[in-house]
């Protein structure tokens, strides 16, 4: 660790020391930024042209962070890359590595070069074989799926990671935008603060795990989602069941009141019924629908009511059923 820089003055005599403290704390501070506030990972650019059939490929300019804090720049695109004869008919990682050389001999006074030259290394390593040393300096750019001819048969850009943001303990944002390479900007998810407690996404939301949640909106469960047993039955609290089993013969219509009698001039609440039914009947056919049945009186009533129909033209069925009700209060 370096602690100490240059402090300069008139008439201060320098010698090359003095200048290499200059860059090793300045290096030093820069490193330690990138290491203790950055995660590694490619930064900008660094794309991989890898056609399927060639038998090399080019990385374009960019630039990436590896996990000692070396800022890792490939200022123009590489050369063409050939693929070596030993990764033929191997899957291979492209990766590149931060990697320094003096350069440009002195002209005048003493001998030495001149320059310290940044330039990556671009190397393939066959997956599967000896960890890559130095992994969490290599940066992955591709996998690449090697014929036994030597050329490309397929190209994955899924060991690419961003380099990102290592967050504190507390982090206060007024708007964060979720992008994604090859997503147009006008399809990005935001987060933002609504109202006050209340967190609005604009964007769906998939959750892969599970969700706590203290209240659910009346609104926020949808029919697909309780179809795609996102949301089961079971998770559900306002809700009647009807169960029971029935026998049906052929062509008979039974009905099945799923609501209690209200005056006919008196609008229905709206109601919400998810049917389930079965027979063990061989070659049973039947089907349901919902509709109402009225009934005489002062004044008249009417009740929500599901029918199931014996469709097999000769025999008696037996249906096992369950109807699940949702009234709207």
């Amino acid at each position: 660790m370096t602690e100490k820089r240059m402090n300069y003055f008139n008439g201060q005599f320098l010698k090359e020391d003095d200048f290499r403290v200059e860059q090793a704390y300045h290096l030093d501070r820069q490193r330690r930024h990138n290491r203790t506030l950055h995660t590694p990972g490619i930064a900008q650019g660094l794309n991989v042209t890898a056609d399927i059939g060639a038998d090399d490929v080019q990385v374009a300019s960019g630039t990436a962070i590896d996990e000692d804090g070396q800022m890792i720049v490939l200022a123009t695109g590489s050369d063409p890359l050939p693929i070596r004869p030993e990764h033929r008919g191997k899957t291979v990682l492209l990766v590149i590595s931060y990697d320094d050389e003096t350069s440009d001999p002195a002209t005048v006074g003493g001998s030495g070069d001149t320059r310290i030259h940044e330039k990556p290394k671009l190397e393939f390593f066959a997956e599967g074989s000896d960890p890559i040393p130095g992994a969490g300096t290599h940066i992955r750019l591709a996998r690449l799926e090697i014929t036994s001819g030597g050329t490309i048969g397929a190209r994955h850009d899924d060991v690419r990671v961003n380099a990102g943001v290592r967050l504190g303990g507390a982090l206060e944002l007024g708007r964060l935008t979720l992008s994604r390479d090859g997503v147009d900007p006008s399809q990005w998810s935001t987060l933002s603060l609504g109202a006050a407690k209340r967190v609005d996404v604009d964007g769906n939301l998939q959750v892969n795990g599970s969700l706590a949640a203290n209240e659910l909106a009346p609104s926020l469960v949808s029919n697909s989602a309780i179809k795609d047993r996102v949301i089961t039955f079971s998770k559900l609290s306002t809700r009647s069941v009807i169960r029971d089993t029935k026998s049906i013969i052929a062509g008979q219509t039974i009905d099945i009141p799923v609501s209690d009698p209200i005056p006919i001039t008196q609008a229905p609440p709206l109601t919400q019924l998810f049917v389930s039914a079965f027979s063990r009947t061989a070659n049973a056919r039947f089907s349901w629908t919902q509709g109402s049945t009225t009934s005489g009186g002062s004044p008249a009533t009417s009740r929500q009511v599901v029918f199931f129909r014996n469709d097999h033209p000769t025999a008696t069925i037996e249906i096992q059923f369950e109807i699940h009700v949702w009234t709207a209060t």
